[in-house]
């Protein structure tokens, strides 16, 4: 699978705003860069299998791939939910999260203000996951909302549910934990897989988790002057079992949180030689770090 970075920036990019108008929601965005491309910049390989006014299904590449759903029809958000499968725009069986957890879905917020005001987003891609980061009021410190959808590196041999969706959780933009790590016996709100590792049952909610004894280490750290970046692992809370690990997506652990400037990029050194980076200020005056190059 080939890794590819979007943002707002590039050459023929779309654009996302607040409003419902179809040429400027998520799901002419995620069209773009999942889907048909743009400018010079190739698709992630994902395919749109159902549309209707202003929603869209897309669909992960490959056997056992899932659906992401999403409804543009409020002007500042969009409503999220994967399903295991679809046979039309409005059908879908094995939903995450479930209306029981979420009614209606989740959400991700595209801006601040009903207008034609563009704001800035970044997008790593590949063809059975992505994560995307809107600045939807378009201010460094405010941070960004998160979306991220589809597989993660399970830990579970024939893993067929090793999906996830990570959202904000109400119509507000102050509902989004994406930078949360959280104790093995607790969930992170906005974050479901849509079975346990027992590939049984329905929709679970899920934390995450990174290496809480580096943790706060200084930048410039004063042996290397590196930035320390961890891993981030998914876990099932009920249960307090490790599912597997996230993909292209990295927690900085440093303090404070945010010692670099939202979209710094970064060359990785020692064990991550080769990769590159960029960091994302998210909400709640947190950060993430997104891997750009094609090594995950």
């Amino acid at each position: 699978m080939t890794v590819r970075f979007y943002q707002s920036t590039d050459a023929s990019a779309p654009t996302i705003y607040g409003s419902v108008a179809s040429g400027y929601n998520l799901c002419n965005l995620l069209n773009a860069i999942l889907v048909t491309g743009y400018g010079s910049l190739s698709a992630a390989g994902w395919t749109m299998p159902y549309t209707g006014t202003n929603k869209a299904a897309f669909l992960q590449a490959g056997a056992g791939g899932q659906y992401l759903y999403v409804d543009d029809s409020a002007a500042l958000y969009s409503r999220v939910r994967g399903n295991e499968t679809m046979s039309s725009i409005s059908a879908g069986t094995g939903p995450y999260p479930t209306d029981a957890q979420i009614s209606g879905g989740g959400y991700l917020h595209r801006s601040s203000t009903s207008d034609t005001t563009a704001r800035p987003w970044f997008c790593i891609a590949d063809s059975t996951f992505f994560c995307l980061a809107v600045n939807y009021d378009s201010t460094a410190s405010t941070g960004c909302s998160v979306l991220m959808f589809g597989d993660i590196t399970s830990y579970k041999s024939s893993d067929a549910y090793h999906k996830l969706i990570l959202c904000g959780t109400t119509a507000t933009a102050t509902s989004y934990t994406s930078a949360d790590m959280t104790a093995l016996a607790t969930a992170a709100t906005g974050h479901f897989m849509p079975r346990a590792y027992t590939q049984l049952g329905s929709a679970i909610t899920l934390g995450k988790h990174t290496d809480s004894i580096k943790t706060g280490l200084s930048y410039p750290h004063p042996v290397d002057g590196g930035l320390y970046l961890g891993k981030i692992w998914i876990h099932e809370p009920t249960l307090g079992v490790v599912r597997g690990e996230l993909r292209g997506v990295w927690f900085p652990l440093c303090t404070p949180i945010r010692s670099l400037s939202h979209g710094d990029t970064f060359n990785g050194t020692g064990a991550l030689s080769g990769k590159s980076f960029l960091f994302v200020n998210v909400y709640n005056a947190k950060a993430l770090v997104l891997e750009t190059s094609n090594t995950w």
